[in-house]
């Protein structure tokens, strides 16, 4: 496989200062990682609580966004963070600091070893490692967008990338503050600079509806502000040194976190839109190709792309797969319904929440097809379920 992925799910135990090294037995180098998580401690358990993270590591530079909304309280209580020095983490109650802290310290034989930097709990994260001859050069670090309708250059990778990975949480500022969003989106070097967002937003001390989100099938960068405005930025221009960033609505100046990946010449490289149906199983085209890497970001309760939904419910999800191991992870967030309800669950296989905390999709298996992939499932959503995908595969030889 020219680009190699392992899947290991690993709960890190120890107190604050404890060392692991998370590996896969004959990996060989391992040239990036990306993490994702939620609080659970049981795999395949729905959890009273909803505290989504994603993160990555690239050898030297840790960059993680993650969110937080607390269960059976008739006030939201809701929180984010963003933070540039840690892996995988979860916001305090208030927003004022993280718990469940874990750093990537360096890279290891067949893996990687991460420092445990806060604890109240040792919650499952699902660790992907990446690595192999065609991926060529790795830059994880800080995107910060224009005050206002403007454009930034993102140079520091020093390389053409041919894939962005983007996070945040849509703040100007480092840390944690009330109020819940968690962002996510990609976007592929193909000569159209093709992209793709979503967020979530959970108000904090609210007893009314304000959970907003939205899909996006023109930006990778969808952020939200304390009045759950949705700001909007596009990836562009791809250079020598990197890339810009165009905001087209209020950038507002806020910070997140990206990863940009290289591969060698030939190699496959799609972002493209999912539908997950709400009968018999879900097959995917959008790759176009056999991927070796498959990522499912989702967000539910929008129905149509780059139209944000206010309601009192959302859920995330985020699926990542190789042709023969998968983790997800997916939290839900329900205000205005006496007492707030939250769930989350991590998993081996393609598992995710509806809007009220119920599974909304599950499966028996998948396989990777000559165009992209075939997943088998058990349980379909109530409303098709829409978001983005990622594949990475070998060129022809």
């Amino acid at each position: 496989m020219a680009v190699n992925i392992a899947i290991v799910r690993q709960a890190i135990t120890g107190g604050i200062g404890t060392t692991t090294n998370v590996t896969s037995p004959g990996f060989g180098t391992c040239k990036a990682v990306i993490a994702i998580a939620t609080s659970a401690e049981t795999s395949d358990s729905i959890d009273l609580a909803s505290a989504p993270s994603i993160g990555w590591f690239d050898g030297v530079r840790n960059r993680n966004t993650s969110a937080r909304a607390v269960h059976n309280v008739g006030t939201s209580i809701t929180s984010r963070y963003y933070n540039e020095g840690v892996l995988a983490t979860q916001p305090n109650t208030g927003g004022t600091g993280s718990v469940n802290t874990v750093r990537a310290n360096s890279f290891v034989t067949d893996g990687v070893e991460v420092e445990v930097l806060a604890k109240s709990s040792d919650p499952i994260i699902t660790f992907i490692l990446l690595g192999g001859d065609d991926l060529t050069n790795v830059y994880s670090d800080t995107f910060t967008l224009a005050s206002g309708v403007g454009t930034v250059d993102v140079t520091a990778p020093g390389f053409e990338p041919d894939l962005v990975l983007t996070c945040g949480m849509g703040e100007a500022t480092l840390g944690g503050v009330a109020t819940a969003v968690f962002s996510v989106g990609a976007c592929v070097n193909d000569g159209s600079n093709t992209q793709r967002g979503m967020t979530y937003y959970s108000q904090s001390g609210a007893t009314t509806t304000n959970v907003r989100a939205e899909l996006s099938a023109t930006s990778a960068i969808v952020h939200n502000a304390n009045s759950g405005s949705f700001a909007k930025s596009n990836i562009n221009t791809f250079d020598a040194s990197g890339f810009s960033i165009t905001s087209t609505e209020d950038g507002g100046g806020r910070r997140g976190g990206y990863l940009a990946l290289k591969f060698s010449p030939g190699t496959n490289v799609n972002v493209f839109s999912t539908t997950i149906p709400t009968s018999g199983d879900y097959s995917e085209t959008g790759p176009g190709f056999t991927p070796d890497i498959g990522m499912l970001f989702n967000v539910a309760g929008p129905t149509v792309y780059d139209s944000s939904v206010n309601s009192n419910t959302s859920a995330v999800g985020m699926s990542i797969f190789s042709a023969t191991e998968i983790g997800s992870a997916s939290t839900s967030d329900q205000d205005a319904s006496g007492t707030s309800n939250a769930r989350e669950v991590i998993s081996p296989s393609l598992r995710l929440l509806d809007r009220f905390g119920a599974d909304a999709v599950t499966s028996t298996g998948y396989s990777m097809t000559a165009s992209g992939w075939d997943f088998t499932l058990t349980t379909n959503p109530a409303a098709s379920l829409l978001g983005f995908g990622v594949a990475i595969g070998a060129g022809a030889s």
